[in-house]
């Protein structure tokens, strides 16, 4: 598992596109923030700084996780499969289920490299009075949960497909589908209703614990809204069942494939 580890790693890191999405993301996060602390009162920007940092990075890298977390797992099976080393890889004394879960964990560090750029930024938000280390510690292991369950929907895409592009548009598509019909069915189900009760019942709650933003949403607003500790944890619980149902059906994928 290891040496499979180190050898996805070290091919991934290799790749042009892997330091390319990193220092997009810097300046796509350094030129949201600088346009955000413009809109701050001068008078009020050193009590407002860390709350207004600590959003936007929280709104920023829900965006990166949901474009880099799929793009990076649908183009780590399909792509070995264009550049001719797939049969190679299957045919090696590696179990089918260790190179699944070497490809899984490959990508997700590689995600959490990419979100790593923000920590910075994070720093500043505490120092400046924004939310504690706790709540800075806790937003961060949403976001690692979250990455690793859509690295785990897009390496089931690409199992499927042949080409990469197709993976990783079907990917992409699935995580914005998430964000976009998770809402459309929540508003449908407490449609016509006022009280804080159907906002945040047993079946609303379901359905928005599979939205990509949930936790974000929960993190920036969560207790305004009258959400308590059960969205957490329903959260986490949808999220681990979506990475669950991707690793298990690439796990079996890689099974069947004869390389």
């Amino acid at each position: 598992m290891i040496p499979l580890l180190r050898k996805e790693l070290r091919a991934l890191m290799r790749e042009r596109r892997s330091w390319l999405i990193p220092a997009i993301y810097v300046l796509v996060l350094g030129a949201v923030v600088f346009m955000y602390t413009l809109t701050l009162d001068s008078r009020r920007a050193l009590q407002d700084l860390g709350q207004v940092l600590a959003g936007v990075v929280a709104v920023v890298q829900i965006g990166a996780v949901i474009l880099v977390a799929p793009l990076v797992g649908g183009a780590a099976i399909s792509g070995e499969r264009e550049r001719g080393t797939l049969a190679l890889l299957l045919a090696s004394t590696a179990p089918r289920w260790a190179i699944g879960l070497s490809k899984a964990a490959t990508c997700t560090l590689y995600v959490l490299f990419v979100l790593a750029a923000s920590v910075p930024i994070l720093a500043l938000a505490w120092l400046f009075g924004g939310p504690d280390l706790s709540t800075l510690a806790g937003l961060l292991f949403t976001q690692v949960l979250q990455s690793a369950a859509l690295v785990c929907v897009g390496l089931g895409f690409s199992s499927l497909f042949q080409r990469t592009w197709l993976a990783v548009l079907a990917a992409i598509g699935l995580s914005l589908a998430l964000l976009i019909m998770t809402l459309a069915m929540y508003a449908a189900v407490v449609a016509g209703h006022h009280d804080a009760e159907a906002v945040t019942s047993p079946a609303a709650l379901a359905i928005l614990s599979f939205n990509p933003g949930f936790g974000t949403f929960l993190f920036l607003n969560g207790e305004g809204h009258g959400f308590g500790h059960h969205p957490w944890l329903a959260f986490f619980a949808a999220q681990a069942l979506l990475g669950a149902l991707g690793l298990g059906f690439t796990l079996l994928r890689l099974r069947r494939l004869d390389g």
